[in-house]
């Protein structure tokens, strides 16, 4: 083989590499830099920007937070009262309510979970039934807690997605100007565009 097959080989192949890469590149590391070039642009300041932490808010990250954990058990008990209340009265719920039920759930179904529990209610209220008011005042306060919790990372219980498939969530601790900020940020997939974000702290 000629040495000019060689070159054209190697070139395809650092091309090949490149569009591999670039269609591959939807990770980590670019939605972080995205972040980072955001906060440069939005300040006007590429120089004294430093950036010191990035954590993605996903289910293990919430469900690690002592407050989240506990007061969506509270939740989850009070779902789990409602269905042993369904049983007891031989109440028979739709195909889609059994698909939904199980023993657990993780805290980014707590948005499907309030409407689960919603629509429970209409069953056992059709039977004149319901929940002991002193277990619905604590699934309130609960509910109160977690969405204040979730607010600080600019969620709620209300519309909570972090699968991933289209957007994500992170924690950002970073210098400027001198001055240490953290913020959450809101990024798409696909074009890797800042949907939203949150200074705090």
């Amino acid at each position: 083989m000629s040495l000019k097959f060689f070159k054209n080989a190697g070139l395809l192949l650092v091309v090949a590499s490149l569009f591999f890469a670039c269609n591959q590149g939807k990770g980590e590391d670019d939605r972080e830099r995205a972040i980072s070039f955001f906060i440069m642009e939005m300040a006007e300041d590429y120089e004294s920007y430093l950036a010191k932490d990035f954590q993605k808010i996903d289910v293990d990250f919430l469900e690690n937070q002592m407050v989240i954990y506990e007061q969506f058990a509270i939740v989850q008990d009070t779902t789990q009262r409602r269905l042993q209340l369904v049983d007891k009265l031989n109440l028979e719920l739709s195909e889609e309510l059994n698909e939904f039920r199980k023993s657990s759930y993780s805290i980014d179904e707590v948005d499907e979970l309030l409407q689960f529990n919603a629509q429970l209610d209409l069953v056992l209220n059709e039977s004149n039934e319901s929940l002991e008011n002193q277990l619905l005042a604590s699934e309130t306060a609960a509910l109160h807690q977690l969405n204040e919790f979730l607010g600080l990372y600019n969620l709620s219980v209300f519309a909570l997605d972090l699968s991933g498939e289209k957007k994500s969530y992170y924690y950002h601790k970073f210098e400027l100007a001198g001055e240490t900020r953290e913020a959450i940020f809101e990024i798409d997939h696909q074009t890797e565009a800042i949907l939203s974000y949150k200074e705090i702290g």
